[in-house]
């Protein structure tokens, strides 16, 4: 008889503490829920999304700016600017749709596509971060890297026997994203800038991992023992 009370109030305790231990685990989901419920955001949050830019126009961006269902309010987007790798910040000036002094006003889910001139040619190929400033709430950032397009000059000769030109081989990288349109070489020596006749003439388009040479006419026989600095220009930038 006493045994079969020991293991009868054994069973009653047994469940007695799954009982407890169940309304406890409920008690505590409960908890955890309630407490993500008072983390709801006070002020505005927006989100970007979509950077898109065109490796064959480096003069400007798009990207989407997303005023959340989550967002308490409608929020004022103020302006956008670039954090650079050398640490410089780029205020965007000119953007479509424009954004007015008083700010571009994104309702509670709403979010819109603005197109950013800006020319990102020297940056290419590389991290640059995006950031919205909004008014009284929490602007966004986003860092995206460039796309690569890399034009280099791979030859330069200049011939003892004929100072009147030189040759000038350039190369677009088989890494770089896009071909690019050459539209003018020109050297700089003791401050000044000559732009040079060419042989093929300019323009001419440069594919990714292709060369192209050419013959520049340009004296340099005058110049002898100074350094110069040869540049070829794409309509790209």
């Amino acid at each position: 008889m006493s045994l079969k009370m020991s293991r009868t109030m054994f069973a009653v305790v047994l469940i007695a503490t799954f009982t407890v231990g169940a309304l406890l685990s409920y008690l505590w989901v409960v908890g955890y829920y309630a407490s993500l419920e008072l983390k709801s955001p006070e002020k505005p949050a927006i989100s970007i999304e979509d950077f898109i830019v065109s490796p064959e126009d480096p003069t400007f961006f798009n990207i989407r700016i997303l005023n959340p269902s989550f967002s308490p309010n409608k929020v004022e987007v103020m302006g956008i600017s670039i954090l650079t790798e050398d640490r410089l910040i780029h205020e965007v000036t000119t953007t479509s749709p424009e954004i007015p002094s008083e700010g571009y006003v994104l309702e509670v889910g709403a979010s819109e596509t603005f197109k950013c001139s800006w020319n990102w040619a020297k940056y290419t190929g590389q991290s640059i971060t995006v950031i919205v400033l909004v008014k009284n709430g929490s602007g966004g950032t986003l860092s995206v890297m460039l796309p690569l397009v890399e034009i280099k000059i791979i030859s330069l000769k200049f011939d003892p026997e004929n100072g009147r030109h030189f040759n000038v081989t350039l190369e677009n990288s088989d890494k770089s994203a896009a071909g690019v349109d050459l539209v003018n070489i020109k050297v700089i020596v003791d401050n000044l800038s000559n732009n040079v006749e060419t042989s093929p003439k300019l323009p001419a388009r440069l594919e990714p991992a292709n060369s192209i040479s050419f013959l520049c006419e340009w004296s340099w026989v005058d110049h002898q023992n100074k350094t110069i600095k040869i540049v070829a220009e794409t309509s790209q930038g």
